[in-house]
């Protein structure tokens, strides 16, 4: 089961950190953590999700990941994905949300593509 470790705003960007399994079991909880991190975000929410820690995301998980995009996106926001290797990479890349979603391998990177 997948939990929200942290929640951390650093430049502007809210940092979120999940541990263990993005899936059915853990989607409710994962959700509404989500959503409380865009809500915080304001007018204009940046949100950076990290699966570094994440050892397994199934349909469900990833479900959970498109629907807080879109909501970060009609929040005028954005939100973008921290995510070296393993299983949540091999998902998201096999599924072709790589393309949906920006996809950096460190908080460091992210910050460094950043306008």
């Amino acid at each position: 089961m997948a939990s929200l470790v942290t929640a951390q705003v650093v430049n502007g960007v809210t940092y979120v950190e999940l541990t263990g399994a993005l899936d059915i079991w853990s989607a409710v909880e994962v959700r509404q953590g989500l959503a409380t991190a865009i809500d915080r975000g304001g007018s204009a929410p940046r949100l950076a999700v990290d699966l570094r820690r994440v050892s397994f995301v199934d349909s469900t998980g990833l479900g959970v990941l498109v629907g807080a995009l879109r909501k970060a996106r009609q929040d005028h926001g954005s939100m973008a994905l921290i995510c070296t290797e393993g299983h949540p990479l091999r998902i998201l890349t096999r599924t072709g949300l790589t393309k949906v979603f920006h996809v950096y391998p460190s908080p460091e990177a992210l910050l460094d593509a950043a306008p």
